[in-house]
């Protein structure tokens, strides 16, 4: 994957970081749980794809992950 896909698609999966810890922060737990499960989802299929090298295919998977670190209760109704 070219260096500004590869930027591109890290901002994508930053803005969806920033989502999850959003919702989290205001309470909304369910939808920063369901919010978490489709980036997990959009990364594994980005991944899939076999368009990136191994390491930039492990830095997405390490950055998806940093939800972990978002303290928020995961339910759902």
């Amino acid at each position: 994957m070219s260096d500004a896909n590869f930027e591109a698609l890290t901002n994508t999966i930053n803005v969806s970081l920033s989502g999850v810890q959003e919702k989290a922060a205001e309470g909304d737990y369910e939808a920063a749980h369901a919010d978490e499960d489709d980036l997990y989802g959009f990364v594994l299929k980005r991944i899939a794809k076999a368009d990136m090298t191994i390491e930039q295919a492990k830095y997405i998977a390490s950055l998806a992950l940093e939800t972990n670190n978002i303290d928020f209760t995961r339910w759902y109704a």
